[in-house]
């Protein structure tokens, strides 16, 4: 990374390999993993075992973005985002490896929801220690930051090739299976561990004087600063695409491409690996360009992934849809995230208000999704899947028209 000289290298890439082990939770569990082992074990004999998953997510993220903004808030104001970020990381590993054991479906999923919840939470806390690392250029460090969290996910699913815990497919030795949601809360807390240990050791950040902090002063930032609510909105549309096209490829792919869980987990590594590519070049484009140049055409690609997948189901290579979708896969995330900590180093921010910002990133990323699984798991009980997933075409085109208002922050030369 091509960073000023003050810049410690060794905190930025401690920053960046949290996001590698959160990266190997998204494959191995929350998005491909847990939702294979849901539908084709769990479920098997379900014939509503989409709908079912579709709304499993909705819950997770729905719990995950009521309790982001407000515990973001309260760690920063109170100077305890280690200790928090301690806490959820290891009630996250600790329910990802849980669910390793033969449990029951109730019981599964409930471990699943905490294993999830723990890895949504982490993240705004994570996402917050950016302005510690960035050094002025929030663009390159959130960019190549991401990237390197898509690496980490490749390094997890490529470790659960060679260890053998891919070689059958799920429905024939769940066993075996099973051991890479271990694998994963393995990885995730050697990955983690860096960050937590050095920000332990930063010690508490002082207290503001003469406030307390209280609910309510969570949405003042937003009252402060409107043009915030006008990014977070276009970030939530484009957003409800991703999610849509994300959790839903692993089960598209077996269901209409009569693909075995080996080969969707080797394409989701080819997804990652050219998403890592594209993530971490976008920063210096969003630099030469400008973000807001970058982030349209971030969206009209995301726009054209739900059709490709469309087309799968009308005789056309999955490849088209799989290199759209990992062009863009995390663009839209360091574009957005880069310009939420331009705005957060604001000198007349306090602390809760910034971990606010933060919060509120991640309820445009999560509560807001929920709208989109509910979409689908409507329109499933009416029509195919593949055509289902059309309607996502729409978010991000919306959230074009609204990203169309929003004044960027000048981004580092």
């Amino acid at each position: 990374m091509t960073s000023a000289p003050n810049m410690s290298r060794s905190r930025f890439w401690a920053w960046t390999a949290f996001d590698a082990g959160n990266s190997a939770h998204a494959l191995l569990v929350s998005t491909v993993g847990f939702a294979l082992y849901f539908q084709q074990v769990l479920f098997a004999d379900n014939p509503q075992a989409n709908t079912l998953w579709a709304l499993l997510t909705a819950l997770v993220l729905t719990i995950s973005a009521v309790a982001t903004p407000f515990l973001a808030s309260w760690l920063a104001f109170h100077g305890r985002r280690a200790q928090g970020l301690l806490v959820v990381t290891l009630g996250c590993v600790a329910a990802t490896v849980t669910l390793g054991l033969p449990l029951g479906k109730g019981y599964a999923i409930a471990v699943y929801v905490i294993s999830a919840v723990g890895y949504y939470v982490a993240l705004p806390i994570y996402n917050s220690y950016i302005e510690d690392v960035a050094d002025g250029d929030a663009d390159q460090t959130s960019a190549r930051g991401w990237a390197v969290g898509y690496i980490g996910g490749i390094v997890a699913v490529a470790l659960a090739f060679i260890f053998g815990l891919l070689s059958r497919p799920v429905t024939e030795r769940p066993d075996l299976y099973r051991l890479t949601f271990v694998l994963a809360g393995v990885f995730n807390l050697v990955c983690s561990l860096p960050l937590v240990i050095w920000a332990i050791r930063q010690g508490r950040s002082p207290r503001p004087v003469a406030t307390s902090w209280s609910t309510t002063r969570i949405f003042m930032v937003l009252k402060q600063r409107p043009r915030v609510v006008r990014l977070l909105l276009s970030y939530w549309l484009v957003g409800e695409c991703g999610t849509i096209s994300i959790y839903c490829t692993a089960i598209f792919l077996a269901q209409y491409a009569g693909m075995p869980t080996a080969t969707i987990f080797a394409l989701t590594l080819a997804i990652q690996l050219l998403g890592a590519i594209a993530t971490w070049t976008v920063g210096d484009l969003a630099r030469r360009w400008g973000p807001r140049n970058i982030y349209a055409v971030v969206c009209a690609v995301w726009a054209i992934v739900p059709v490709l997948l469309w087309a799968i189901s009308l005789g056309w290579s999955y490849w088209y849809a799989l290199v759209g979708m990992g062009l863009v896969i995390g663009s839209h995330h360091a574009i957005v995230r880069a310009e939420v900590a331009r705005v957060s180093s604001d000198a007349d921010l306090l602390p809760d208000a910034k971990g606010s910002i933060f919060g509120f990133l991640e309820v445009t990323g999560r509560i807001t999704s929920v709208l989109g699984p509910l979409v689908i798991a409507v329109l499933t009980f009416f029509m195919p899947l593949s055509v289902a997933l059309l309607a996502a075409c729409v978010f991000p085109l919306l959230g074009l028209i609204v990203a169309r208002g929003y004044q960027w922050q000048p981004s580092a030369s």
